[in-house]
């Protein structure tokens, strides 16, 4: 036992000043490079005593500096602006008559596109302008509205019932309100467009089948006429709904 407690006591010697120097050593953990630093705890160095200096640098608030690009005047005023202008006002005249040329062949190319599929709509057999089209508009007009808007209805609902869901009622006519709102915005263009070439005489000179159009005031006034007969029509058709729901108490 005491040869032990002698190697006990010569390791602890010999380790003693190792130990001590670990203790004596400062070591700093910086946490962000280039902010200002908050010292926690310093505690003075003392040889005779294993102390620890500890220093934490923390950030605090960090501050977003913003500022405005000002742009010299310099910089633009060397700019050849005006010698760009004079450059492009001179290349548009001396080819003014090329400019105008493929301006005018590349208006009446799209004009004649436009009218060409204003034929093949007026000569379709699905749309609600072709409905009736052999029937002129007064003798639609002398129809008792209730019978011909027995007749509207069920074609709507011919023509738009859900084949997944044939009882439904109400989606047929939505559908109709909005398809019949689209083909009266497309006749009433191809009217102005029409109106203004008869007006400058160069009806002839496009792909017009102008039998078609020249029956475009009769098909828009048949297409407000179907509008109209079918609000007429739900109109009553809620009031009687709504009074068959809510039956108005008897008063005696």
């Amino acid at each position: 036992m005491n040869f032990a407690k002698q190697i006990l006591i010569v390791m602890f010697f010999a380790w003693a000043p190792c130990f001590g120097a670990f203790w004596n050593h400062n070591t700093t953990h910086v946490m962000d490079a280039g902010v200002p630093t908050v010292p926690i705890a310093v505690v003075p160095h003392d040889p005779n005593s294993m102390n620890q200096n500890l220093t934490f640098n923390l950030n605090y608030s960090p501050t977003q500096i913003k500022g405005t690009v000002n742009f010299s005047d310099k910089l633009f005023s060397n700019l050849p602006i005006k010698e760009w202008q004079s450059k492009v006002s001179g290349f548009l005249y001396e080819r003014r008559y090329v400019i105008g040329t493929s301006i005018i062949l590349g208006g009446y190319g799209l004009a004649c596109a436009y009218f060409v599929q204003g034929n093949k709509y007026l000569e379709r057999t699905d749309t609600w302008t072709s409905w009736h089209n052999d029937t002129s508009l007064e003798l639609l007009i002398s129809i008792p509205q209730a019978e011909f808007a027995k007749e509207l209805i069920l074609e709507i609902q011919r023509r738009y019932s859900n084949a997944q869901n044939p009882t439904d009622f109400i989606t047929p006519l939505i559908s109709f309100m909005q398809i019949i709102n689209t083909e009266i915005l497309t006749i009433k263009r191809y009217m102005t467009a029409y109106r203004w070439l008869k007006q400058l005489h160069l009806q002839n000179m496009f792909f017009i089948n102008q039998k078609q159009f020249n029956l475009l005031d009769e098909k828009y006034k048949k297409l407000l006429y179907f509008k109209n007969i079918f609000l007429s029509w739900a109109a009553e058709y809620k009031v009687n709904h709504n009074k068959n729901r809510h039956p108005m108490p008897a008063y005696k």
